[in-house]
């Protein structure tokens, strides 16, 4: 009998994988869908376009994250005023991030949904394992 000692990189890059394996099997339309359930805000249409209280994201070119579409990440673009559509961005972005909160205490997947929004207004949504 043969005994095999894992390291803690081992262990880590075998938990990796299997999180990796896991993910393939989860979709976006999946994540969105719980998503939706915490919130009548939400649209789930059978475009690749999906909506949150009148902002619109993409699905990224990798497949694997939402993009909040250009039309929006220019407030001048959707508000008459800038600062106005500033304020607007940022409480979305509160309240997005409060509904991606509760979605990882309420559901037992094998990564964490994450929400953010940078300098640029850019608003994202991935996963991080």
């Amino acid at each position: 009998m043969k005994i095999i000692r894992l390291t803690e990189s081992d262990l880590t890059r075998i938990v990796k994988r299997l999180i990796n394996e896991n993910f393939k099997e989860i979709s976006w339309e999946d994540i969105w869908f719980k998503l939706r359930r915490l919130s009548q805000s939400f649209h789930f249409p059978s475009d690749p376009v999906y909506s949150f209280g009148g902002l619109d994201f993409m699905v990224s070119e990798d497949g694997e994250s939402l993009d909040l579409m250009d039309f929006y990440k220019d407030p001048y673009m959707w508000r008459n005023e800038y600062d106005e559509g500033v304020e607007v961005l940022k409480k979305y972005s509160i309240k997005i991030k409060n509904f991606v909160d509760e979605f990882n205490l309420k559901y037992d997947y094998p990564f964490t949904l994450m929400f953010k929004m940078d300098s640029n207004y850019n608003m994202k949504f991935y996963t991080e394992n």
